[in-house]
Order: C-alpha cells, then sequence, then structure tokens
C-alpha cells in the first residue's frame, strides 16, 4: 500500500478522529508545498509529529492531538486492519 494511502487509512481507524479533521490535516500539509520545487504530499509525515505539532501546526484540539500521536505511534489497529482485508 502506498504511503499516503497507509497514512489516510491509520487516521481514519483512529477514534474521535473525523473526516473534518483528517481533511485539515491534509489541506495544511498541501498549503506547505510548493509546485515550484516539485514538492508532493507526503502523508506519513505525520509519523514524525507531537500532540503539540498537531495542536500548533493543525489547529486541533489539545485532547485530539494528544489521541493522534498516541495511536500513530502505535501501529496495532493498523496492523489489525491489514490482516482483515488481507483474510477477505
Amino acid at each position: 500500500m502506498q504511503k499516503n494511502n497507509l497514512a489516510l487509512l491509520h487516521l481514519s481507524l483512529i477514534k474521535n478522529v473525523g473526516p473534518s479533521t483528517i481533511l485539515k490535516i491534509i489541506n495544511k500539509l498541501k498549503a506547505q508545498l510548493s509546485v515550484k520545487d516539485g514538492s508532493y504530499l507526503n502523508l506519513s509525515e505525520i509519523y514524525n509529529y507531537s500532540s503539540k505539532d498537531f495542536f500548533e501546526k493543525f489547529g486541533i484540539s489539545k485532547n485530539i492531538s494528544q489521541t493522534i500521536s498516541e495511536e500513530l505511534s502505535s501501529k496495532s489497529e493498523l496492523e489489525e486492519e491489514e490482516i482483515q482485508g488481507k483474510e477477505t
């Protein structure tokens, strides 16, 4: 699975993180891109962000920022989803 798709899937599996929060993250990352230098959206960079980063860079509430940070550092739900996907 491509890195962006994997990161998007991981975000979508996090409890209390809905489409509007995910879209906020994507839009902020897209706004940082420069078409002139050939930049492309790298959603997997979210794995490097702390809860403080999600709060300050993306304007996400402190509680949700903490949840995102914790869940992204633990890939158990993502791995479980991948296993279920392979079984079907």
